[in-house]
């Protein structure tokens, strides 16, 4: 049994997809965290309350455009990368 997961594990993708969900899962349980030591430091004032409603603000924008950049842009790239497109300068007009 250990020699299969040995060999199952030694495969790129397996072992790039393991390391990509931790460090995700500790990015994401770091970003929950924020907000309690945020609070725990300054207390309860309107100027917390306004990090509060700019941090939320953020994450929900990056929450509506971070699927479309999945789904959308990333497939194109790969597409025109195999077409031997200029692909710099698409994402330097999308980052202009």
């Amino acid at each position: 049994m250990n020699k299969i997961i040995s060999e199952f594990y030694k495969r790129p993708l397996v072992r790039d997809t393991i390391k990509t969900t931790i460090w995700s899962t500790v990015g994401k349980a770091a970003g929950f965290l924020i907000p309690f030591f945020i609070a725990a430091w300054f207390g309860i004032s309107s100027e917390t309350d306004a990090f509060f409603f700019a941090y939320g603000l953020i994450l929900f924008l990056s929450g509506i455009f971070a699927p479309v950049v999945e789904s959308v842009i990333v497939p194109y790239i790969a597409e025109a990368r195999t077409n031997n497109e200029d692909v710099g300068r698409f994402v330097g007009n999308i980052l202009a």
